[in-house]
């Protein structure tokens, strides 16, 4: 289950996470002294080790979003320039009805590590983690210029760890551009974690057109005590369903109503009508959550939930839209989708889609053509998509084929698109189908999104994610990369 109502029983975030149970915890279980921890594997470590224990005790917790959504604040402190205007940025999102993390306003700068590893584990709750880009963020030369391995110190620690927790899905990243050249940082690579990109770079005033990039939030507002209950309740309602136990599913879904516009009870309430064989249930629940912009996490459990109810085209819609984002679930939702196009009879999107799982478990050179995250998959879901390619690859044997310009995807000759990077197989260029869905040929000038996975459109072809505000709220707008 890929919902965060789910406890993530991880082993850790980043790779001081095995100091842990070496090191920091005593044979009780109980937390050593820091200073003795220090002592051993030295203070730098002995900080990230406590970041991880602290990280890891907050994601094997059922958990909600935040009501309202919260926000991490990652920059570099080298200018005052540079603080003032963080800070001004956070009490602005504050004043919008967001709850923010900036370290300036929560702690001191000579801090103790509990104070210091207390608030950087508030990533494992965030919503989004809006990052700062600046010449000194990136190491690179200008006003504020300061040396790249500096600049990897508790820059790069956080970073990894903002881009990881994006991998699982537990937030999402918003790029705030104010100087420097991100795409030619020798350390951060942001190609890959674009939910939302705000460049002030040519601004008359930065912080007024940072601000505008997010909306007032005007949804829930839940105490902690609130949170807890509907992350525990809507959990419980998860694992009933799950185990086919639907009376009592049903009882701790009647506990939550109060909380019935909150993506929590949407996933829990869709859960409960799919496996209780209420198929117009399913559809409806579905339906009310999808339209109301949820995280990346609730996207993969409807999908998951509606082709387990055997509705597959209904399935389609958010599977397609998990398989483009970066995320682990990524081979899992290409993986579904080929098993439905083949069932459905469209063997060329089936076969793209089982293609891109075994690339997905090959070796580095081919899986980093794929970009993005996603784990490896199992031997047994390797064997079923080769299975599933010789069963195609006997229909279409004695088929003409056509090879495709741009991707080298082959598809009938009959086929006005391919239906791997939708590109058209004919000259215009005004006709194209969704890359990640197959859906068929539309002219461009008609609709901005695809209906089915909601990709935008941009420069010849549907692009490779569905890019949405961030954070993402209820009838929330989208946002389409510049």
């Amino acid at each position: 289950m890929s919902s965060n109502l789910t406890p993530r029983y991880t082993f850790g975030v980043g790779p001081e996470a095995h100091n842990i149970d070496k090191h920091l915890l005593d044979a009780d279980g109980r937390l050593r002294a820091f200073d003795a921890v220090a002592e051993d594997i030295g203070s730098m470590q002995a900080l990230l080790t406590l970041l991880e224990y602290r990280m890891r005790c907050v994601l094997e917790k059922p958990r909600t979003r935040g009501y309202p959504p919260r926000l991490f604040i990652s920059y570099r402190r080298d200018t005052d320039e540079s603080m003032e205007w963080t800070r001004a940025l956070a009490l602005g999102l504050q004043e919008k009805g967001y709850e923010v993390a900036l370290d300036a306003l929560a702690i001191e700068r000579d801090a103790g590590p509990d104070d210091v590893t207390a608030f950087i584990s508030q990533l494992a709750t965030a919503d989004a983690a809006i990052i700062v880009v600046t010449h000194g963020y990136l190491g690179q030369s200008g006003e504020d210029a300061i040396p790249v391995s500096t600049a990897r110190d508790w820059l790069f620690e956080e970073f990894s760890r903002i881009q990881t927790l994006r991998s699982w899905g537990v937030l999402e990243i918003a790029w705030m551009i104010r100087s420097g050249e991100p795409r030619a940082s020798e350390w951060l690579d942001m190609r890959e974690t674009l939910d939302r990109i705000v460049d002030v770079r040519h601004s008359r005033d930065q912080l007024a057109d940072a601000l505008l990039a997010f909306p007032t939030y005007v949804g829930p507002r839940l105490t902690n005590e609130e949170q807890s209950l509907l992350a525990s309740k809507a959990a419980s309602v998860i694992a009933a369903a799950r185990s086919s136990e639907i009376a009592s599913a049903r009882q701790h879904l009647s506990e939550i109503k109060d909380f019935a516009n909150t993506e929590e009870f949407r996933l829990a309430a869709v859960l409960c009508a799919a496996n209780s064989g209420d198929r117009q249930a399913t559809l409806s629940t579905a339906h009310e959550a999808l339209v109301s912009n949820p995280s990346l996490p609730t996207v993969v459990g409807i999908g998951e939930a509606l082709w387990l109810a055997d509705l597959d085209l209904d399935a389609v819609r958010p599977l397609a839209e998990a398989a483009e984002a970066p995320s682990l679930w990524r081979h899992q939702c290409h993986f579904i989708l080929s098993a439905i196009f083949e069932d459905l009879g469209a063997l060329e999107t089936a076969a793209n889609h089982a293609q891109w799982t075994l690339r997905a478990g090959a070796g580095n050179d081919r899986r980093n053509e794929l970009g993005g995250f996603w784990s490896t998959p199992t031997e047994e879901a390797n064997d079923l998509s080769r299975q599933r390619l010789a069963r195609i690859g006997s229909v279409r044997s004695s088929q003409p084929r056509k090879t495709c310009e741009s991707c080298s995807s082959t598809f009938s000759p009959d086929q006005p698109i391919c239906v791997m990077c939708g590109l058209s197989a004919g000259s215009s260029t005004e006709e194209s189908a969704c890359l990640a869905c197959g859906y068929p040929t539309m002219k461009i000038l008609e609709m901005e999104f695809c209906p089915i996975c909601r990709k935008g459109f941009a420069a010849g072809k549907w692009h490779g994610r569905n890019v949405q505000i961030v954070p993402r709220e209820p009838g929330g707008r989208f946002s389409v990369l510049p």
